[in-house]
């Protein structure tokens, strides 16, 4: 019975040590990128930004508010009001994703920033809309006497 038992148990041993995974087998695939990104002002509404981040992620893709989102290493972007604007990139490599976020302040309203119906609405003074303060301004069609 001893016998028996040291069989089973030397058995079980080598099946142990030959499922052993061997170095070879294992695939690194690294850790997820630490994002960055540069910011280069090109005038007082155009900005450049650049993927910093290394070599070694697949997809970068910017986050730049309002729903607008780009892809790509290098990308230039018009803001045509003054204000702080936040940007988002986010790096996708083969050890995961990282992100960051980051201000860009854009110090003076482009050229057209207040045209069309902004300027209408608004009368370029402010960035909230009003309603036009002249007498029957809030009527849709015909006056109420012509009925």
């Amino acid at each position: 019975m001893q016998k028996i038992t040291l069989y089973i148990i030397a058995g079980l041993m080598i099946v142990m040590i030959a499922c052993q995974p061997s170095v070879e087998d294992k695939i690194d695939i690294g850790l997820p990128p630490a994002a960055d990104f540069s910011i280069e002002y090109i005038d007082a509404n155009n900005v450049k930004l650049t993927n910093t981040t290394g070599d070694d992620n697949f997809i970068a893709s910017w986050d730049l508010g309002g729903s607008v989102v780009r892809s790509g290493n290098v990308i230039e972007v018009t803001y045509l009001n003054m204000g702080e604007y936040y940007v988002t990139l986010s790096v996708f490599g083969k050890g995961g994703s990282g992100d960051i976020t980051k201000a860009i302040t854009i110090t003076e309203d482009g050229q057209g920033a207040c045209t069309g119906a902004k300027e209408f609405l608004t009368d370029c003074t402010t960035k909230t809309w009003k309603l036009n303060p002249d007498e029957g301004a809030l009527w849709v069609g015909p006056d109420a006497s012509s009925m």
